[in-house]
């Protein structure tokens, strides 16, 4: 099987085209729609501490609460800050590294409005998933003091507030922010 990648006026990409022995050729698509167990993988090759969401690409770490610090002088909350340093290329989950804060965006991938406290989507396979966590979005009021954190306790419940607060800290793996 081989994949390549079909540009338009040599530049901007088009679309991931797999073409099979037989020639078939499939689309890879953001129409797909995962919200059922089976949207997420806890990933053996990481200790099972990571987990995949096939909807999106992302690995996010399994647990969220953060109870044991990942590096030194980090607790289960913290400011923005040392938020960002928690979940940095250095820190190791699963035996891997290249963690970062998620964005605001990327949390949203995991809201299910349906769902109450935590907010995410039936059957997911993540622990320890309670209260306010920091994204890597800073603020639109004011970004020099304010980043976005988001409760996933309650439908619709991101908020601007200022980066010398403490929220929980979940670290995610994959391409930069959106």
């Amino acid at each position: 099987m081989k994949s390549f990648v079909v540009r338009l006026m040599g530049t901007a990409l088009v679309s991931l085209v797999t073409v099979s022995s037989a020639g078939a050729a499939s689309l890879k698509t953001w129409d797909a729609v995962i919200n059922k167990p089976s949207r997420f993988k806890v990933l053996t090759t990481f200790n099972s501490e990571a987990v995949l969401d096939k909807e999106t690409g992302l690995v996010w770490q399994r647990d969220a609460g953060n109870g044991t610090p990942l590096r030194s002088g980090c607790g289960a909350t913290q400011a923005w800050a040392a938020a960002a340093g928690y979940c940095c290329q250095e820190t190791i989950i699963g035996g891997r590294g290249g963690w970062r804060l998620p964005s605001l965006a990327e949390v949203f991938t995991l809201i299910d409005d349906t769902q109450a406290s935590p907010t995410l989507p039936a059957g997911h396979p993540f622990s320890n998933v309670a209260g306010r966590y920091w994204t890597s979005t800073e603020g639109k009021t004011d970004p020099t003091n304010n980043a976005f954190n988001v409760n996933l306790d309650a439908s619709n419940g991101e908020a601007e507030i200022p980066k010398s607060a403490s929220r929980k800290v979940w670290c995610l793996r994959g391409p930069g922010p959106q």
